[in-house]
């Protein structure tokens, strides 16, 4: 988008705030669809883990089949108490979860009580 202004200055600094709107704003969308998709991602684990029940089980279903953006904001309100539930649950307990490179990894804490990236550090330490 261009305009004409009397000063050159004057349109550079329009097309400057223009585009870091638009880039802002692409951004945005593409951290809102990482999220989403790792949402599904522990979703789907849970799912395949039977660690969901009840009207939860529905609704995750419902998401990993038709998108999380084909869910109520009521429904959405469930996906996002069972992450934030899951996540106070399981605690890596060296890192208290500031090493989770995504919501998958903590399945692993689950698991093992460690996240991947502390799992492989302590396997690490002890081989050496």
């Amino acid at each position: 988008t261009y305009f004409i202004f009397n000063y050159n200055s004057t349109v550079q600094e329009i097309k400057i705030n223009l585009n870091g709107i638009i880039m802002g704003r692409a951004k945005e969308i593409m951290m809102e669809n990482q999220y989403n998709d790792e949402i599904l991602g522990l979703l789907k684990q849970l799912v395949e883990r039977e660690e969901i029940t009840g009207a939860g089980a529905g609704i995750s279903m419902r998401a990993l089949d038709k998108g999380l953006n084909s869910l109520s904001v009521k429904q959405r309100d469930v996906i996002e108490k069972i992450v934030s539930d899951y996540k106070a649950k399981h605690v890596c307990k060296r890192c208290d979860n500031g090493n989770l490179s995504s919501l998958t990894d903590l399945i692993d804490v689950a698991d093992d009580g460690m996240c991947p990236m502390c799992k492989a550090d302590e396997e690490k330490y002890f081989r050496e």
